[in-house]
């Protein structure tokens, strides 16, 4: 009798168990970020602008993509702000001013599809697992749309404002966004339906959210605060910083270390030094504000640019001293990229730099026609895209 309850309770937990197999083989993936070389502002949630290629050698412009808002602009001309992503198959998007997203094909810049109905300002799309494409739009919507440039739903943010931000997309699909309406900071699913919004005590203005591995939310606020949030949508602590309208997006090292600038400089705070008053590791002074974001080289070394009367580029050590700087020719207002040689490639006005990480000494630059607002990206074969405020996508290569 014991064998045969025996053999009834081993069938029921195989039973169980093959049940459970099941179901995890035909339960579909969370959509999280896709793993693509370049899937979101920056490269990455962590920020870190590290990409896993080699960029261009030389300042050759293999095709330009013209944007055509320049020439159906009404009231105002919206320029070039986006960055540009790219897809698993390299393919290039990015907001636009007659449509929130298009898509490039990298062989020659020629349009694969775009979506219309809005305008992209600062947002930049972002790539899920499952291909769809998330950006911020200025008719007051985070638009979702299939990478084959159908809309599949789009999300209000019950107010008045446009989504300057660049959406965050967490391991479990949480699509994270903040707005400059109310202060309000966004969690939705992907189906489009809100899971939760909290309101902060100021707006967020072109940054995008950063993501630990353990799922806390960094972000800035235009107050200079740093703000930190659960998963679950629970505000834990914030910190002041120097000045106000706070438009670096956070970068998270290795080990934790938050880094983000600000008017006073750039600041580095350990979460678990100091669990309780939170005091920074350490701030470097800079001569201007930062408006960008630091790259965070695989060394500790941050690499950023300032705008102000007196525009330098730094290279800052992880114990916050300075190891190298040069001026610019203009204000450097775009986050720069770091690829696997070891090259930097920043914008300063309406120049793009190509510069070696060891002491910033210059590759190569290049003039385009317009200030630059748009931060960079590198391609899977090694091309560097660049938007201007001229309205063109320049692509650089061989």
């Amino acid at each position: 009798m014991r064998n045969l309850i025996g053999i009834i309770a081993l069938s029921a937990i195989l039973g169980l168990a093959a049940t459970t197999a099941w179901l995890a083989a035909t339960t579909p993936a969370a959509a999280e970020l896709a793993d693509t070389v370049w899937p979101m502002f920056h490269g990455n949630l962590s920020h870190t602008g590290r990409s896993p290629i080699a960029g261009p050698a030389t300042s050759h412009v293999k095709w330009i993509y013209d944007n055509p808002a320049r020439w159906v602009c009404q009231w105002a001309c919206v320029v070039f702000k986006s960055s540009p992503t790219i897809g698993d198959d390299g393919t290039v998007y990015i907001g636009v001013g007659f449509a929130p997203l298009c898509a490039l094909d990298p062989v020659d810049g020629s349009e694969k599809w775009c979506v219309t109905g809005s305008t992209a300002d600062m947002s930049s799309p972002s790539i899920s697992s499952d291909g769809t494409l998330y950006i911020g739009a200025r008719d007051n919507h985070l638009w979702a749309v299939t990478a084959a440039g159908v809309v599949k739903w789009e999300y209000a943010i019950h107010g008045d404002g446009d989504v300057l931000t660049a959406p965050a997309i967490a391991p479990d699909g949480t699509i994270y966004v903040a707005s400059n309406f109310g202060g309000y900071f966004h969690a939705i699913n992907p189906d489009g339906s809100l899971k939760w919004r909290l309101r902060m005590a100021k707006t967020s203005k072109n940054i995008s959210p950063a993501l630990a591995t353990d799922g806390t939310i960094y972000f800035g606020t235009t107050d200079g605060s740093l703000q930190v949030l659960s998963p679950g949508g629970v505000r834990l602590w914030s910190l002041k910083f120097g000045g106000t309208n706070l438009s670096s997006s956070p970068v998270i090292g290795r080990d934790g270390t938050i880094y983000i600038g600000s008017a006073s400089g750039l600041a580095a705070i350990h979460p678990a030094i100091d669990p309780v008053e939170r005091k920074v590791l350490w701030t470097y002074k800079t001569a201007g504000r930062i408006e960008s974001t630091p790259v965070l080289g695989a060394d500790g070394t941050l690499y950023v640019g300032t705008t102000g009367p007196k525009p330098t580029f730094y290279a800052i050590s992880s114990s916050g001293q300075l190891k190298w700087s040069v001026s610019g020719v203009g204000q450097f207002r775009s986050s720069p990229v770091l690829d696997s040689a070891g090259v930097i490639y920043a914008t300063s006005g309406p120049w793009v730099w190509a510069l070696r990480s060891s002491d910033g000494s210059q590759i190569w630059t290049y003039q385009t026609g317009g200030l630059i607002y748009s931060s960079p990206g590198i391609g899977t074969d090694g091309t560097l895209y660049v938007a201007s405020s001229d309205n063109k996508l320049y692509a650089f290569g061989p």
